[in-house]
């Protein structure tokens, strides 16, 4: 890294020997050359000294840009979820569950911590901590109702 900072400045100084003191350019490379040949030797920094500027901007940038793309992916997909998690929650057209009639257009929530706590599906000891329960797999742990088995909620 040090070495291809070098070869930069090595570039820009000979560019900027054929011209003036402008030809140093006008971003950050040219101010910290500017500094670098300064008239006066209280404020000439060394060539050590450039490369590490050049080296704490290229650094920041690269982070800064990798922290802005890292949370910009982050929201769209959870953009993304959200709005699928809306859809799949939508009743299209009237449904009958059970003695239960579901009109179309209504969004139906399932309460998971309810139904995880359901006795009907996992016992009167729901409530205890067993994890041998699953032993045998979850259509025994949850008396033949596998639907009631939300280790996740309901998913993506």
């Amino acid at each position: 890294m040090r070495n291809s900072i070098r070869e930069i400045i090595k570039k820009r100084e000979e560019k900027a020997a054929i011209g003036d003191e402008e030809s140093f350019g006008g971003d950050y490379l040219g101010l910290v050359l500017k500094a670098r040949h300064d008239s006066n030797d209280e404020k000439r920094i060394s060539v050590d000294e450039m490369v590490d500027e050049c080296k704490t901007i290229y650094f920041a940038g690269h982070e800064t840009t990798n922290t802005v793309l890292a949370w910009t992916v982050f929201f769209w997909h959870s953009t993304l979820i959200v709005k699928r998690k809306q859809e799949r929650r939508k009743v299209n057209r009237e449904v009958r569950l059970e003695k239960l009639i579901v009109p179309a257009n209504v969004e139906v929530a399932f309460p998971t911590l309810a139904i995880q706590h359901e006795p009907e599906f996992w016992g009167q000891d729901v409530q205890l901590f067993k994890p041998d329960r699953f032993v045998q797999g979850v259509a025994k742990a949850t008396n033949n109702s596998i639907a009631a088995f939300l280790p996740f909620a309901t998913g993506p």
